[in-house]
């Protein structure tokens, strides 16, 4: 359901999107999304973006069945070709895809592999396309929360595995990858608090209240349900996203 929620939020939307058009995806591409989980992207890029062909691997064999079962319930069964496998190992030959792409997985796994794999299925001249989520940019949380607290909350960022990758070095690691032309551009995801099914804005909120102690914890609730009543409870999530081209 978050993810699927996620995908229905149009701040992500434009963000991929505008990441994706970045790399100067096209209707005659094909295009491999990298940890696609239960398929929302991939299904949002066949119906907006139109390219050759569309492949999702990831290795949650129940994610992959629900994205079957989404994608035939859209009418896109066969349009979407979904295949079992590990970031770090793609079960793709060399120089398969024209895109490479991942949204908010390197975080999870060994960086450096994962990127090295992505690169190593991109033709010549193809882009590889990646965005995480970010530890080193502040939030912005627009809930008329006290200055102090509002600081502490923004502050606040997710887990990141041992190898994994959340933060600008992401720039770093494209460059020394031996990719070209690397786009640097953070971004920020805003969330309003009628997005989708309310799903992604509760577990944002959900998670910055657990890094508070009870009494702060109380006025940030008490804080958000006022914000929420009067129409004015925004956030922005940063993200770090980075496209790079592999040499010819």
């Amino acid at each position: 359901p978050l993810l699927e929620d996620r995908a229905r939020t149009p701040g992500y939307t434009r963000l991929v999107g505008s990441t994706l058009d970045a790399a100067g995806l096209a209707f005659d591409h094909d295009l491999l999304e990298v940890g696609c989980g239960p398929g929302s992207l991939l299904r949002w890029v066949v119906d907006a973006k139109r390219v050759r062909s569309v492949v999702g691997v990831d290795i949650n064999d129940y994610l992959l069945e629900e994205a079957r079962r989404q994608a035939d319930r859209q009418g896109l069964g066969d349009a979407i070709d979904l295949r079992h496998g590990n970031a770090e190992e793609l079960p793709f030959p060399d120089a398969r895809f024209d895109i490479t792409f991942s949204s908010t997985v390197m975080e999870e796994v060994d960086a450096d592999r994962m990127l090295a794999e992505m690169i190593r299925v991109t033709r010549p001249g193809g882009k590889v396309v990646v965005i995480v989520r970010s530890v080193d940019i502040p939030w912005v949380v627009n809930a008329g929360l006290p200055p102090e607290l509002k600081a502490r909350v923004e502050a606040a960022s997710g887990g990141v595995a041992k190898r994994g990758c959340a933060d600008a070095s992401l720039y770093r690691r494209f460059t020394d990858a031996g990719l070209r032309e690397t786009l640097i551009a953070p971004q920020f995801l805003p969330i309003q608090a009628g997005d989708g099914r309310g799903i992604l804005m509760r577990r944002v909120l959900e998670g910055m209240a657990s890094t508070l102690d009870r009494d702060d914890a109380a006025v940030f609730t008490q804080s958000v349900a006022q914000a929420r009543d009067v129409g004015l409870l925004s956030v922005a999530w940063p993200h770090h996203c980075a496209v790079g081209a592999k040499p010819e």
